[in-house]
C-alpha cells in the first residue's frame, strides 16, 4: 500500500506486520508485545488512512524532534501535517521545486535529442543524431555541398538547428570516425553500382 512510502514514524507496513504477529502468534517469528502508536492504530483500522494521517500532529512525520516541531509551530503557526502542507510558503517552495525539476527534465530531453550516438544496427554502428537514423556523415556531406549552416538545416527539415549543429560539432571533434563512415558508404555505393 502507498502509505508504506510516506516518511511517517512507524510505517503502515511495520504496523501491519506487527498486527499480523499479534493476531497470529503461532507464526514462525514470535512477536514482541508492544502497544501500537496512534498512527499505526489509525492505519490498521481504517480504509481512509490518508485523511486521518493528514490531521495528525506534525511530530508524526519521521525525523521531527521537539525542536523542529517548536520551530515550525512558531514560524508557521501550524499544528497538523495538513496545516503544514497547506501553508502558502510551503506550497510556494514545493511549486518552485517542481518547476525546477520539470525544467531540468526538459533540458535533459533536449540534450538527449541532440546527442550524437553510435548504436549497433543503426547506420552500421556509426554516429547518428539522437534517436533518429540520420547519420552524421549525411549532414557533413550536405554541409560540404551547401557550405552554410542555414542551408544544411533546410536540407534536413526533420532535424532542429541544434541537432544539425551538434552533428557538425561532433565531426569537428571526431573527423576520423565520420570520415571512416563516409569512405565505407562510398565503397558500398561503388560496389552496388558495379564499380
Amino acid at each position: 500500500m502507498a502509505v508504506a512510502t510516506l516518511p511517517i514514524k512507524h510505517s503502515y507496513r511495520e504496523a501491519s506486520k506487527e498486527h499480523a504477529r499479534v493476531q497470529h502468534p503461532e507464526g514462525p517469528t514470535p512477536a514482541p508485545q508492544r502497544r501500537l502508536s496512534r498512527m499505526e492504530r489509525l492505519a490498521l483500522g481504517s480504509d481512509d488512512v490518508f485523511p486521518k494521517l493528514a490531521d495528525l500532529p506534525i511530530d508524526a512525520i519521521e525525523g521531527m524532534n521537539e525542536a523542529a516541531v517548536a520551530a515550525l509551530q512558531a514560524a508557521f503557526n501550524v499544528r497538523t501535517i495538513r496545516e503544514l502542507a497547506e501553508h502558502e510558503l510551503i506550497q510556494a517552495a514545493v511549486a518552485i521545486t517542481m518547476l525546477a525539476d520539470a525544467e531540468r527534465e526538459q533540458a535533459g530531453g533536449r540534450a538527449a535529442a541532440t546527442a550524437i550516438r553510435e548504436r549497433p544496427g543503426v547506420s552500421g554502428g556509426y554516429p547518428v543524431v539522437g534517436d533518429t537514423r540520420i547519420a552524421v556523415r549525411l549532414i557533413v556531406e550536405a554541409y560540404r555541398q551547401v557550405e552554410t549552416l542555414d542551408d544544411t538545416v533546410e536540407a534536413f527539415p526533420q532535424l532542429s538547428r541544434e541537432q544539425v549543429s551538434a552533428a557538425l560539432d561532433y565531426y569537428r571533434a571526431n573527423p576520423g570516425r565520420v570520415d571512416e563512415d563516409i569512405e565505407r558508404n562510398a565503397r558500398t555505393l561503388s560496389a552496388l553500382r558495379g564499380g
